[in-house]
């Protein structure tokens, strides 16, 4: 095995690495049982992973043109493009769950955004035979095909959408956020834009998965900040995020013209449910109570704007 060969299958398990690592922390944290944006955050890194792996297979069987190492590279070349569209389609629903968590989204929605995925997943399954996406020499060398460029685009339009639809939250937003979260949201996709945009343009470089990789891991970061803001029991902000929260709340007021309102809950009863069923079934009932919270919206005339004199 060559130099070359060893530092790139290195990079690739690195980034290999480093996802398991994501995905093994955020699912002993994740409650299986409600799919929110941590599930999606697995599905990506779980895509990223087999990737990364897919193109160490392709990368170690150039050059054995025997039918059986011909076949295991078609596989693996058919699961790299497959997976590529899945996680950019997985990336779109990361923003919406991330920026809406209660919104339950219409069924044509989801049929419009999966167009494009579905679209890309007939290509490259039809590329074995067809040399649309790909094509194998007899040596088993990979070589790109005349609608290599189907998979790029088809990407781009879904980081074109998040993208749009982080900036509109952005402009317009209904919720009170840390400008941190959409500087993360905005800078995950440009890191995958770059490796692939210097992939395309220089054959024989693959980078743009290791880029995916790095992307997860700001985004991981991002999370885990996240979570370092909020209770472990109840996922509602802590005292300090609250303290910090508030004060952003009353800095941005006086540009705004919204209302600010403060609210303090006591639990009825709090005590007796410790005392009568333990302390277990408290924080239940607490826990419950965090998911009511979560679950109310503001009514609409507490969001109509201050009408200036």
């Amino acid at each position: 095995m060559s130099l070359t060969m060893t530092e790139y299958i290195e990079v690739n398990l690195i980034g290999i690495i480093m996802l398991l690592t994501m995905m093994l922390y955020t699912g002993r944290r994740w409650d299986w049982k409600q799919w929110d944006e941590s599930g999606t955050f697995i599905i990506m890194a779980a895509s990223n992973t087999i990737i990364l792996f897919a193109d160490i297979v392709i990368y170690l069987l150039r050059g054995h043109g025997s039918p059986e190492m011909m076949a295991l590279t078609h596989i693996a070349c058919v699961v790299y493009f497959f997976l590529g569209g899945v996680f950019c389609y997985e990336w779109v629903r990361y923003v919406f769950k991330r920026l809406y968590p209660l919104r339950q989204a219409p069924k044509r929605e989801h049929w419009i955004l999966q167009v494009p995925v579905a679209v890309n997943s007939l290509v490259i399954l039809a590329s074995p035979a067809t040399g649309w996406i790909y094509s194998l020499s007899d040596a088993n060398v990979y070589h790109r095909g005349p609608l290599i460029w189907l998979p790029f685009i088809i990407g781009m339009f879904y980081w074109i959408f998040s993208t749009a639809i982080i900036l509109g939250e952005y402009r317009h937003s209904t919720q009170s956020r840390e400008p941190g979260v959409y500087r993360t949201l905005f800078a995950f996709p440009l890191f995958f834009i770059t490796g692939n945009l210097l992939q395309m343009r220089f054959y024989g470089l693959s980078i743009t998965w290791v880029c995916a990789a790095v992307s997860m891991v700001t985004l991981f970061m991002e999370r885990q900040k996240d979570q370092l803001s909020r209770d472990i029991l109840t996922g509602l902000f802590n005292r300090r995020q609250t303290g910090n929260q508030l004060a952003w709340e009353l800095g941005r007021l006086p540009a705004s013209q919204d209302y600010l309102m403060v609210a303090i809950l006591d639990v009825d009863h709090f005590k007796d449910i410790n005392d009568r069923f333990g302390h277990l079934m408290g924080d239940q009932a607490l826990i419950q109570v965090a998911r009511i919270l979560r679950g109310q919206r503001s009514p609409q005339r507490f969001r109509e704007p201050v009408r200036r004199r």
